[in-house]
């Protein structure tokens, strides 16, 4: 956005064509603040005003940015960059969602996983001296741990849990207080899809630097969440951490992560250092007689240069495309997924449907939060077991 809020959001002709596409709409049962059109037109009402009611604010947090509405839009606006203005303005945050944010400045981590972080990594060589630092940004590992604080919001209630969520901050919170809500089958899971990751550049010669505990979280949930001043705090911090480290290429194996260092990040802080995608780095083509479908994240198609480099992996499989894919993919619903569940397991449903229609052999992913959110059969797998299986 190059001019002012004021200006961006006049310019809306209020034609609805970016609702027909909003994810949430439909999610929220239609409910018009939910909508792409109604945060506009939220924004124009609160342009010069604080935002002082949850239930406003709860339009914005909802918004998954996803941006699918610009792809639409003739007046070239995003719904999803209003909505994070508008939450960086706004003086109350979502008490879980400040939780959260107080986690990742205090321990590099958004729910204090720990050592949890590093065991996918058990008995792997990596090289010191190398070149790339693999940065997983504790994103998949973190997955498992995301549900457990679902079921958690599930058994105690939304109001109870956004009512201790200081408490915890105060205490001093750690991941493992989730022990009771984790499923260790999904915590292996992920971190066998880690492995995957490795493998597969591994077999593509690439030899990896790893920082083990030392690795920290990305700091994407404090912009999501609208925590701006933390945020430029949080990217300076990171920049000085990597520069410590003697880090010249960081490889992100995960959506949210790419985009904000390549990006994103820009905007707040001078980040001088390449930002690779692994895929970008496999020298390797899926060998496989059946048929897939693509999930393409939002975050791959709709930020920066769109980027497709799995369709060369995948070149000779058979791609059956779903109704919406490429720059018109349907959002799986993930980054709603820590404030808003229920919006996310509606949406998610409804784009598992869509993939699932098209009869294909396997549905593949290639970010945690798409997988996790559409893991609702055998056929969903991430592009790094599908490269390793075939």
């Amino acid at each position: 956005m190059n001019e002012s809020l004021d200006i961006y959001v006049s310019r809306c002709i209020n034609c609805g064509f970016c609702d027909a596409v909003c994810p949430t709409l439909e999610a929220a049962d239609f409910r018009g603040y939910f909508g792409a059109r109604g945060r506009v037109n939220l924004a124009k009402e609160l342009i010069k005003n604080d935002i002082g009611e949850e239930e406003v604010l709860d339009s914005f947090n909802s918004c998954l940015h996803c941006n699918a509405c610009l792809y639409v839009c003739p007046a070239g606006i995003s719904a999803g960059e209003i909505s994070e203005k508008l939450k960086l303005r706004s003086s109350k945050k979502d008490p879980l969602a400040k939780f959260i944010a107080e986690n990742i400045m205090k321990y590099k981590d958004p729910l204090n996983i720990g050592k949890g972080s590093t065991l996918w990594s058990k008995g792997l060589k990596f090289n010191e001296q190398s070149e790339y630092l693999f940065y997983t940004a504790r994103m998949y590992q973190l997955m498992p741990y995301n549900s457990a604080v679902a079921k958690m919001r599930e058994k105690l209630g939304e109001g109870l849990l956004k009512k201790f969520s200081p408490t915890f901050s105060k205490l001093g919170f750690k991941g493992s207080l989730l022990k009771i809500f984790l499923e260790r089958e999904k915590v292996e899971e992920f971190n066998n899809i880690l492995l995957n990751i490795y493998k597969v550049l591994a077999e593509s010669g690439v030899e990896l630097r790893y920082l083990g505990e030392e690795e920290p979280y990305s700091g994407a949930m404090l912009l999501e969440f609208g925590f701006e001043k933390e945020f430029t705090s949080y990217a300076n911090w990171l920049v000085n951490f990597f520069k410590s480290k003697n880090i010249k290429k960081i490889v992100t194996i995960d959506p949210h992560t790419y985009t904000l260092l390549k990006y994103q990040i820009k905007d707040y802080v001078n980040f001088p250092f390449e930002v690779i995608f692994y895929l970008d780095l496999v020298n390797k083509k899926a060998n496989f007689s059946g048929t897939v479908t693509i999930h393409q994240a939002c975050h791959l198609e709709r930020y920066g240069e769109k980027y497709r480099k799995y369709y060369d992996i995948l070149s000779d499989v058979r791609i059956i495309n779903p109704i919406h894919f490429n720059e018109r993919t349907f959002c799986c619903g993930g980054p709603d997924e820590v404030l808003f569940p229920n919006l996310t397991n509606k949406i998610s449903e409804k784009r598992f449907i869509e993939l699932k229609s098209t009869e294909a052999d396997y549905i593949i992913t290639m970010c945690p939060i798409c997988y996790i959110n559409l893991k609702k059969d055998e056929k969903v797998i991430d592009i790094s077991q599908f490269i390793a299986k075939f």
